[in-house]
């Protein structure tokens, strides 16, 4: 156990934009329970909002086994340009849900990880971490729920004195999802690469 690092809370507030311009963009629907549609190039719409999130975590450590849970919890508001719309719901393009214009999720995430860095590299300012990860992701006014179970991999390289490069990989299935089932042998992959900067 790290007892510095046991504990820590991230607040962050973000400015969205949906643009149509490459044939994607902002999907209003009639309701919660309207029929999922697939989003349709060429028929989103623009639009502008901004995510305010707080996300409490978790961490423990043994050796070299690590793990994490974060509960975030997110309030969105949207806003459509051009046109005015009827319509008070759309589909969030990050979670693939139904939302209202103005509402809030929830989203808990925990990771069970191997440190692998030192058995592959002699440089120990290199991470190399690989596990499994469980996702759950609900919006509490609609009764939408999504979990998934997922393997997990995570490679992080310094750049310089202040500048980190890191690449996170998740493979999985759906358990539960308000569009997918695991009978239905959907598989969820997803792949993120971020550059970090310290001042």
């Amino acid at each position: 156990m790290e007892p510095i690092a046991f504990f820590d809370v991230k607040l962050s507030c973000s400015f969205r934009a949906f643009y149509s311009l490459f044939g994607y963009g902002f999907y209003p629907v009639g309701s919660y329970d309207a029929d999922y549609v697939p989003r349709e190039k060429g028929k989103g719409l623009n639009s502008l909002g901004f995510r305010v999130s707080a996300a409490p975590t978790l961490n423990f450590a043994f050796g070299r086994i690590v793990a994490v849970d974060s509960l975030s919890f997110t309030w969105i508001h949207m806003a459509s340009l051009g046109p005015s719309i009827s319509e008070e719901f759309y589909v969030e393009p990050v979670s693939n849900a139904v939302m209202k214009l103005r509402d809030f999720s929830l989203t808990n995430k925990v990771y069970l990880m191997y440190e692998a860095g030192e058995l592959f590299f002699r440089r120990t300012d290199r991470e190399l971490l690989f596990g499994i990860n469980h996702y759950y992701f609900t919006v509490p006014r609609s009764g939408y729920t999504s979990s998934r179970i997922s393997l997990a991999g995570l490679f992080s390289v310094p750049l310089g004195e202040k500048t980190d490069l890191t690449s996170v990989l998740l493979v999985g299935l759906f358990l539960k999802d308000g569009y997918y089932s695991i009978e239905e042998g959907k598989i969820y992959a997803a792949a993120q690469t971020a550059v970090k900067w310290r001042l």
